[in-house]
């Protein structure tokens, strides 16, 4: 239980930083750095301190046959999902990429069931329904979706693209993190992912105009960098040794939520009893995942096994 209990902290702890990170990554690349060039930073960064941390700790060698699926996973869960969501974002709204990301826990309950051959269980197809209700009012909620800009519909898809990658990463990664250590999978995911990134964006990178980076900017990639890429790809790792995909995948509805929550600290917004509501949908939702009890639904297709 103990374990169990620190997997989901660490889970909670990811998503804390991505709900904030919605707000912060438009700031930076609409304002400072382009999205590919920060994918770039975002990757270095992260291959360099896992590096340096095996130095100081027990290497742990992987087999042949695994390099190919840690490189796929680097390609889908760090390169394509990192830089489709800042390229989106960068086009669309924070609400709006923030609501199409609610789609990753049903994007990763199909493809689990499909590739794990996980069981859909009513409690899960209830919880994503009250989460994904809670979510989707919340946002729209705000008066902020649906008012497209010449861009927003090519955001809109890029987000969905990254939903779908980070999807996918999920559900191939489970079997790597019962298998290696989290700092050992993450190591070599964002390894392969720097032989991808590097070439196609390092002119970008060094393109980049970094005297123009105020106090602001600065506390904007340090945010990015340790927060958003070193610490949530960490602590997803580490989650999803202990817990399943859908699991891990459930808690993508609170991030509305906290970014939300952000607003009123900042002093942008207030709370009202409508958002109450709805966060109570988002998080009835992830506890009926989470705690609830697991009943089959009967056989249907490929949909219950």
């Amino acid at each position: 239980m103990l374990k169990n209990k620190s997997a989901h902290a660490a889970i909670i702890i990811a998503n804390l930083v991505f709900g904030a990170n919605y707000v912060f990554s438009r700031m930076l690349v609409v304002d400072y750095i382009s999205p590919m060039a920060t994918t770039v930073a975002r990757v270095l960064f992260a291959v360099l301190m896992f590096w340096a941390i095996a130095l100081f700790g027990t290497y742990q060698k992987v087999e042949k046959r695994d390099l190919l699926k840690l490189f796929i996973c680097g390609q889908l869960g760090i390169s394509l999902n990192i830089f489709l969501f800042l390229k989106g974002i960068s086009y669309t709204s924070p609400m709006d990429s923030s609501v199409i990301m609610t789609l990753t826990p049903l994007l990763v309950l199909l493809i689990s069931a499909v590739v794990l051959k996980e069981s859909i269980t009513r409690n899960k197809i209830l919880g994503i329904i009250l989460g994904g209700t809670g979510a989707v009012l919340l946002i729209t909620s705000s008066g902020v979706l649906g008012t497209f800009g010449p861009y927003q519909w090519l955001g809109n898809i890029l987000s969905f693209g990254s939903a779908l990658a980070y999807s996918l990463y999920l559900v191939i990664v489970k079997p790597l993190m019962e298998k290696y250590s989290p700092l050992t999978v993450v190591r070599w995911i964002f390894t392969f992912a720097a032989i991808t990134v590097i070439p196609i964006g390092g002119m970008d990178f060094l393109q980049t105009d970094w005297s123009a980076f105020d106090a602001q900017g600065i506390g904007l990639l340090a945010y990015m960098l340790i927060g958003a890429t070193f610490i949530t790809y960490l602590c997803i790792a580490y989650g999803l040794r202990k817990l399943r995909s859908t699991t891990v995948g459930i808690y993508n509805y609170s991030q509305p939520v906290i970014a939300s929550l952000l607003t009123v600290l900042l002093g942008m917004d207030r709370l009202s009893p409508q958002f109450l509501l709805c966060a109570a949908l988002v998080f009835s939702g992830v506890y009926l995942v989470v705690k609830g009890k697991k009943q089959n639904l009967p056989q249907q297709g490929n949909i219950a096994r």
